[in-house]
């Protein structure tokens, strides 16, 4: 049950739980008059602006014009157009619907990283309303509905910010970013709401930019940036400053073998539109790679994702865009939305616009009960691995020996586990204890820890058995019940460090007979937060 459910079903008020009666540290401390400045702002560069508003007295909005960065005091709020948010104690108004004639409306973004949002999305905007038909009375403020921005611990009476990102358009018809930092100053005194914020691009009436691409000469390229749209690229194999490429029907991206950025595609989730595809995951990116063309005997050298954008009929060899929406990873990390929506003799049309991205945990289960036999997982695409089997849809062309492969990160069979470094693979995972129990409290991992790498070690039982090579961390992964013989996971979310050096972490939520069940998360290229 949300936060606001259980406020409401207890027939509590906010303002009474949060502002006067429930602990000492979050009583209001004496404060200035209303009319002394009460927002205080620094620039943290790029263009993003740290606040800190002093919003502890109970009687008294502050009130905050984002197109200025200043705070001001409107005679008549509810029919002032002079500002767009205001703040009391822990709540938060916008100045449109029931709190003012401003016109500003705004949409939240849940788990959106606040540097990559660039742009305000098309749909989802709502304004301050009354209340809604649920429990309890109080109005439906766009910053305390769906969702508060902050977090509440019943036990401790503290706040904190929620993972989430508001988009806001101001009264003056621009566009802003806003992600709360904190509740308390540095001597803990509560009501003192801190947040980042930033301008950001209006949305695309369209959905996306709109872009035409020639890439009607057939083996020549045609370099595209999310950015800047179609580029000259001197050295290809070199350069950060091309996202995708085309050449006729033949896709590639900027990573795997085709070049030296992180640059990975992959299909959006079934059923999401192109317009309404807001944020991406970062598991499931499939970097360039040799893939099976669809034609006997021919291979493919590029993305095997995107490279499968269209329909063909074989009778009268029409190309056709099929009706598919991608997630492309650009050469420096970052994620845009693709749809090719018209396509002539190699002339595209395409669809392309950046979005937000979330190391979301997924979950896999993974059937390592063959005690022969290992599995081989990718924490980065978040599924397992087959090694010398049958060719799978719109990806690589299977590898041969996982021995000499740094596309998987973890192996299990039974209770073992393996990671793709030291003496098991010719990767540089590795792995190491969180110290935490819970997979969403682990928001970070150490990029310099100690790593534990795959080692030969000696089994348990029997005495005499060889050494075999594993890893000594996740290995420990499991208790055993000597009466009843139950093997059961421990409560530990582990980090691991994947095959090609960058971060997940991972916790086992349930085993049974070599079935393991996973949590999992990727932080994705470069990245060390969740």
């Amino acid at each position: 049950m949300s936060l606001q459910t259980s406020l409401k079903a207890l027939g509590l008020s906010l303002t009474v739980l949060l502002g006067a009666g429930c602990a000492d540290d979050i009583k209001p401390e004496p404060t200035p008059g209303p009319t002394e400045t009460r927002i205080t702002s620094s620039a943290l560069g790029n263009g993003v602006t740290r606040s800190v508003v002093d919003a502890t007295q109970e009687e008294h909005w502050v009130y905050m014009d984002l197109d200025t960065g200043l705070e001001v005091t409107p005679a008549s709020p509810e029919s002032s157009p002079d500002w767009d948010v205001a703040f009391k104690r822990f709540q938060v108004k916008s100045n449109g619907g029931i709190s003012g004639t401003g016109g500003v409306r705004a949409v939240k973004l849940a788990g959106a990283d606040f540097d990559a949002v660039t742009r305000a999305p098309v749909d989802g905007w709502i304004v301050d309303a009354e209340d809604s038909d649920d429990e309890g009375t109080e109005p439906d403020l766009v910053f305390l509905t769906d969702g508060f921005w902050y977090d509440y611990d019943l036990a401790t009476h503290a706040l904190t910010p929620a993972d989430q990102v508001y988009l806001v358009q101001s009264s003056g018809g621009a566009f802003f970013k806003i992600a709360f930092l904190g509740y308390y100053d540095a001597a803990g005194s509560s009501g003192f709401p801190t947040f980042q914020w930033a301008a950001v691009l209006a949305p695309d009436p369209s959905g996306a930019d709109v872009l035409t691409v020639d890439a009607s000469v057939a083996g020549q390229w045609t370099y595209v940036s999310v950015a800047n749209g179609v580029v000259e690229i001197a050295d290809p194999a070199t350069s950060l400053e091309w996202d995708f490429a085309v050449s006729r029907t033949a896709f590639k991206t900027n990573g795997g073998i085709s070049g030296p950025g992180r640059g990975a595609a992959r299909l959006a989730d079934e059923g999401v539109s192109h317009a309404d595809l807001t944020l991406t995951d970062t598991l499931g990116f499939v970097p360039d790679a040799p893939y099976d063309a669809g034609i006997p005997g021919q291979v493919g050298n590029g993305s095997p994702v995107l490279s499968f954008w269209y329909d063909y009929d074989p009778t009268t060899h029409a190309v056709t865009p099929a009706n598919r929406v991608f997630v492309v990873r650009g050469a420096t990390g970052d994620y845009a939305k693709l749809q090719i929506t018209g396509w002539a003799a190699g002339i595209y049309t395409l669809k392309v616009a950046p979005i937000a991205h979330a190391a979301r945990i997924g979950t896999l289960t993974v059937d390592a009960s063959d005690a022969s036999a290992w599995v081989y997982v990718s924490l980065r695409e978040g599924r397992i691995k087959t090694y010398g089997g049958p060719q799978e849809s719109l990806q690589p062309i299977v590898e041969a020996d996982p021995a000499n492969s740094t596309s998987w990160d973890l192996a299990f069979r039974r209770t073992s586990i393996r990671t793709n470094g030291g003496t098991s693979g010719p990767g540089e995972a590795g792995a190491r204890s969180s110290g935490i129990a819970a997979i969403a409290d682990v928001t970070a991992a150490p990029v310099d820890a100690d790593y534990v790498i795959d080692a030969l070690a000696a089994p348990e039982y029997p005495p005499d058995a060889p050494a075999v090579t594993g890893n000594a961390v996740l290995n420990g992964w499991w208790d055993y019940d000597m009466t009843t013989h139950a093997v059961s996971p421990r409560d530990v979310t582990y980090l691991v460090r994947t095959a090609d050096g960058d971060l997940a972490k991972l916790k086992i939520t349930g085993w049974a007979g070599g079935i393991f069940e996973l949590a999992l998360a990727y932080a994705g290229p470069g990245a060390t937060t969740f």
